[in-house]
């Protein structure tokens, strides 16, 4: 809500470290490239990184054998740039994980649902001004 985004903006503009989870279908974000298929994107993290100045760095949570324990691994932080652009990088590095070590995924919504299809066009057009 309100106050957890005040929060979240106080702590990235002090310099703070948060994490926001992006494989998360966002209805009427742009359309960016994942694992093949456009899929609705949010660009808030992106976004973010941009007008604070902060590092968009990448990282998983890998379940370890017996599944009780996890490995955070960080990667190298996105090249600050378009908000789309800088998406596009997550998402490509995201669907490398996945296709790397699929069972460590599991999604409960459906990533790739499309909106209608004059809605897509708008979201398309906008992408490319």
């Amino acid at each position: 809500g309100p106050a957890g985004s005040r929060r979240l903006l106080r702590q990235i503009a002090k310099k703070g470290a948060a994490l926001i989870l992006v494989d998360q279908r966002q209805t009427g974000s742009p359309l960016i490239p994942f694992m093949g298929h456009d899929a609705e994107t949010a660009t808030a993290a992106a976004e973010l990184a941009l007008r604070f100045d902060a590092a968009l760095i990448p990282a998983r949570a890998r379940r370890v054998v017996g599944g009780e324990l996890y490995e955070l691994r960080f990667e190298a932080p996105v090249p600050h740039g378009d908000a789309v652009a800088m998406m596009a990088d997550v998402n490509a590095r995201i669907g490398a994980w996945v296709e790397d070590d699929p069972g460590q995924w599991f999604w409960l919504h459906r990533r790739w649902k499309l909106r209608p299809r004059g809605v897509r066009k708008r979201a398309e057009e906008a992408r490319t001004r």
